[in-house]
């Protein structure tokens, strides 16, 4: 059963998130106060830059203990800033890891994970690397019964959904990157950087609930 208050928001509405790299450890009542419902973190690996940058099983049990918070989860492993970061081989491994972790944290099924493109992709890149890595990504979690989203431009987004290679968007929020302006009807939409409850964070709104846990 989910704990009160959880449904006080209806499939289709809006919410306030915020993504960090950060533990929410002893700040999700702080992140509540702020005006924010939703927290995206990271299923990837710690970094020296950000040691508390995966999430746990700890963190996850605080943040669906306090009434009226989500979670959404996103993969950025190593540096998916190019197209050499990408190929069939490179999706096929992250793979693993990520649906490793996901069982590990207990997350439904019916919650995406969104893998990032965190740069302004080109045509070529999309139609090569790019598309290779999330083809080996979607066949993965697709025998696993679970479902694919990408953190990335405008253009990113629609190439991948349009081709049937992931089921969710979420725009980033650089206004130069190809496809921006398009991007409305992305299920999460990117906002400004802003330091919320101590923690270095992106502010998001959240169009589609199905996309949280």
């Amino acid at each position: 059963m989910e704990p009160a208050g959880r449904r006080c928001f209806l499939l289709g509405e809006f919410m306030q998130a915020i993504d960090t790299p950060e533990s929410t450890l002893g700040r999700v009542h702080d992140i509540l106060a702020a005006g924010y419902h939703g927290v995206v973190r990271y299923v990837s690996s710690n970094t020296e830059a950000f040691p508390g940058k995966q999430l746990t099983q700890t963190e996850v049990a605080v943040i669906r203990s306090v009434a009226g918070m989500r979670i959404g989860l996103v993969w950025e492993a190593g540096f998916p800033t190019s197209g050499g970061y990408f190929s069939a081989v490179k999706g096929i491994c992250d793979s693993v890891g990520a649906l490793r972790m996901m069982t590990h944290l207990g997350v439904p099924k019916a919650v995406p994970l969104f893998f990032a493109v965190d740069y302004d992709a080109s045509s070529h890149d999309l139609e090569g690397p790019i598309a290779a890595y999330f083809e080996a990504i979607h066949a993965a979690f697709s025998r696993a019964g679970r479902l694919v989203g990408v953190y990335g431009s405008g253009l990113t987004g629609s190439y991948l959904k349009d081709r049937g290679l992931v089921h969710y968007r979420w725009r980033a929020q650089s206004q130069g990157f190809a496809g921006y302006a398009a991007a409305d009807d992305f299920e999460i939409l990117q906002g400004a950087s802003a330091r919320v409850a101590g923690l270095d964070a992106d502010t998001n709104v959240v169009q589609d609930l199905a996309v949280l846990w």
